[in-house]
């Protein structure tokens, strides 16, 4: 295969070529330099940059962040609810001192109040290590736990903790406990998962009595119950044994275990049991099955389920009573919305706490009394200088794609840039049953205080429309998720919100594939497009099952070791398909140490691009040689990489101001 040298990630000509691209692409956007540092600023000057988070309430304490003016990451306190003094926990600034890249996971505090243990990542790759600090002397203990996945459950008696370890191909796949004395560790193994298709992951319940240990691949799933204290890998339950296509979670509260299960229909119905009536033929049904409705996830509080849904793409919530089984629902207006519960640490709390942001209203929590309804808003995100969200229009569209599918669009833009065609940026993802809610960003409005409207395509593959929408848009359906975006570009301009030399489309990983899909099949629809960390060699890549990640994403893709199912993802592989034609202006990314997409994706594909494209636009590599998938770590570096971003598009669009 044509550049298959550029995946010898030791071979120095291979270093060499990035760093030419690197170098290529910052000559190429010397001219915009200027431009960056302006929307850099402007940026900045909506953003509070000293700032505090809402305290939780755990046990003696409440528990928050800071973030310091000029410092990338946010710092980790706790203050004593009686005594009212404040304790520095973490400063994530001192540890990623020395470190190009930086990430915090799994940042636990012991039941006791007394230790900390968390986990980080400073290469990129989501490779963890776990260390353990007496809180009050911050004294290590132990030495570090290394190759880790980040996924750390205390004990309730503080003696130590569980956590997942990574095997070659960097799945979590087994289940230790690490016990501590006199500043001593040991570790026991509790449990091993053999199948490469399945992800080891453990939590505490809601009761903080049981040790819940899920492994799960893309559609099927099961779990084991443990005593959180006193693990045995001899008297683990299993709540229900794995079988094709049944997906289950479980989680318990007072003496009740909640199960959410698709046994019944694919929008999954939630069930009751008791530890001694565990087996699938006694679960009790509390929430049926629901053609049109998504039961996503629930959240137990005193005498309360609260049950997070999706309905006609929108997410929702109800209170379940589990006293007199009434029901009523917790809404908020904006069809633009995202909502989720968080934060919700005390069981017999009656007080929900929720998390609601939409296109124009930046995030807020709340707390919602479920007894009286009465709801109380802790704090809103600030955005500084004159934003009123009065002044922006977000609209839900709905329209008939190609096959007679109805496919929603969500829209941001000034009230004025739906008067006449306009710069548009259309973004995608349409993977994993992803429903991507609209959410606020002080960086887009960059891009719509200069005219832009904003859009999310919510395509088959993701799971705005719950999951028969998700079951449409992967596999051998694959490309549903490509020709609705195709249909939605084609539907604004349509309706005369923009025109084809203003379209800006964007997606990352697998929505970085949509990107490369569609730009072999309508690139004449398209001025610019934006792949970030681009999954764009998958035929190559679900035939090498020995790279992270390719036997489970079987599940996602199809097994190409099926003649149909090979043909049908070479039929869209976006390296397979560049042709001869011209293609627009195009920015792709890549990290270095990316364990998801490897970045010689991303430049195997522009290299095959500038072999074949027959035009002269702009097609720019920029991998970061010190990040992974998720880019850059530190805020002040990524909102200088979004900078870059929107300074590569009004250069690709020829806006100036």
């Amino acid at each position: 295969m044509p550049y298959q040298w550029l995946q010898d990630k030791d071979n120095p000509r291979v270093i060499q070529h990035l760093e030419a691209e690197n170098n290529y692409c910052q000559q190429a956007m010397q001219d915009t330099e200027q431009l960056q540092a302006q929307l850099y600023h402007e940026m900045l000057s909506r953003i509070q940059e000293t700032d505090l988070s809402v305290p939780y309430r755990w046990q003696d304490y409440e528990y928050y962040t800071k973030s310091i003016k000029g410092a990338d990451y946010p710092q980790h306190w706790r203050r004593h609810i009686e005594q009212g003094t404040e304790q520095l926990l973490l400063d994530e600034n001192l540890l990623a001192e020395q470190h190009e890249f930086f990430e915090l996971a799994g940042f636990e505090v012991s039941p006791s109040q007394q230790l900390l243990a968390y986990a980080i990542d400073t290469s990129g790759d989501e490779v963890f290590n776990i260390h353990v600090v007496e809180i009050e002397s911050a004294t290590p203990i132990g030495p570090a736990l290394e190759n880790c996945s980040g996924n750390i459950v205390w004990s309730m008696d503080s003696e130590g903790f569980h956590y997942c370890t990574l095997d070659n191909k960097q799945r979590p796949w087994q289940l230790f406990s690490h016990r501590l004395k006199d500043h001593q560790s040991n570790n026991q193994l509790i449990f091993t998962e053999y199948d490469e298709r399945f992800f080891l992951h453990a939590y505490r319940s809601k009761s903080d009595r049981h040790l819940i240990i899920e492994s799960g691949s893309k559609t099927s799933s099961e779990s084991w119950i443990g005593n959180i204290d006193t693990l045995d890998p001899d008297q683990l339950i299993c709540v229900c044994p794995r079988r094709n296509e049944h997906e289950y979670s479980v989680d318990h509260h007072r003496d009740l275990f909640l199960i959410r299960s698709n046994r019944e229909g694919i929008n999954f119905s939630l069930y009751g049991a008791e530890k001694k009536e565990l087996n699938e033929s006694h679960w009790r049904l509390l929430v049926p099955h629901s053609a049109d409705r998504m039961l996503e996830g629930v959240e137990p509080l005193g005498n309360y389920l609260v049950i997070s849904e999706r309905y006609q793409g929108q997410p929702k919530l109800h209170a379940l009573s589990l006293v007199n089984h009434e029901s009523f629902e917790i809404d908020f207006a904006d069809d633009c919305r995202s909502l989720d519960c968080i934060d919700n640490i005390d069981p017999e709390s009656q007080a929900l706490r929720v998390r609601y942001e939409s296109f124009t209203q930046p995030p807020s929590l709340w707390d919602i009394n479920l007894a009286s309804g009465q709801r109380t808003l802790l704090k809103q995100t600030p955005v500084l200088g004159e934003y009123n969200p009065e002044d922006y229009s977000s609209q839900r569209l709905l329209f008939r794609g190609r096959d007679g599918t109805q496919i929603p669009i969500s829209l941001v833009g000034k009230n004025e840039s739906f008067s006449a065609p306009a710069p548009l940026y259309l973004y995608a993802y349409g993977a994993y049953g992803d429903p991507l809610d609209p959410w606020f960003s002080h960086a887009r409005l960059n891009l719509l205080e200069r005219g832009f409207v904003f859009a999310i395509a919510h395509v088959r593959g993701g799971g705005c429309l719950g999951e028969d929408w998700y079951h449409q848009g992967r596999r051998l359906e694959k490309k549903h998720s490509f020709e609705d975006f195709i249909d939605c570009a084609q539907h604004l301009i349509a309706q005369g919100i923009t025109q084809p030399r203003q379209l800006v489309i964007s997606g990352g990983s697998a929505g970085g594939l949509l990107v490369g899909a569609v730009l072999n099949m309508v690139p004449q629809l398209f001025q610019c497009a934006i792949a970030d960390v681009p999954f764009v060699d998958i035929l190559a890549t679900m035939n090498d099952p020995d790279l992270p990640l390719t036997l489970t994403e079987y599940d996602e893709w199809g097994d190409p070791n099926d003649a149909q199912t090979y043909n049908y993802i070479a039929s869209y592989d976006p390296i397979l398909n560049v042709t001869n034609q011209d293609y627009p202006h195009l920015l792709v990314t890549a990290g270095m140490e990316d364990s998801r997409v490897p970045y010689w994706e991303a430049a195997k594909w522009v290299a095959t691009l500038r072999d074949r494209k027959t035009d002269n636009n702009l097609v720019l590599l920029r991998t970061q040689m010190g990040a992974g998938h998720g880019g850059v770590s530190g805020r002040y570096e990524a909102y200088r990489e979004i900078a870059f971003e929107q300074a590569y598009i009004l250069k690709s669009l020829k806006i100036s101001r």
